[in-house]
């Protein structure tokens, strides 16, 4: 490999990790190797599409960084859970969403689960007190 193939690399491979590399950017990266798609699958600022890709991937490193993202879907996490238990639990959006089964169970769970997914996927930290505050009252 050339210097210049090496940098190229580089260059790529931060890219893949910087979380203010534009969603487009990091969907080009995530097709153009397994290396990159991995770096990819960590981080925060993959578009939701991204990694609902990433999950269904043929490699299991790339499934498995995938699951720690914090943006990851739920349902992705839901699905994944048991090949990588070991890292399911250490995705910080997994206490987030479980704190929500013990203030609302039943349907209302679900509704608020789906809300607040929306919110992770669309803002880096979602405030857990306001929401769960919110989730103590009864829905109409």
């Amino acid at each position: 490999m050339t210097t210049k193939e090496k940098t190229k690399e580089t260059t790529a491979r931060r890219e893949a990790a910087d979380e203010t590399t534009s969603s487009e950017r990091l969907t080009a990266l995530a097709e153009e190797s397994v290396t990159l798609a991995r770096i990819v699958a960590k981080n925060p600022s993959a578009p939701v599409g991204v990694l609902r890709a990433l999950s269904r991937s043929e490699d299991d490193a790339t499934r498995k960084c995938m699951v720690l993202n914090p943006r990851a879907p739920y349902d992705v996490l839901s699905d994944l859970e048991n090949q990588f238990p070991e890292v399911f639990v250490n995705n910080p959006a997994v206490e987030l969403y479980n704190s929500f089964k013990v203030w609302c169970p039943g349907i209302f769970y679900q509704r608020i689960l789906h809300v607040v997914g929306v919110c992770v996927n669309r803002i880096s930290a979602v405030p857990t007190s306001s929401l769960v505050k919110n989730c103590r009252h009864d829905v109409p």
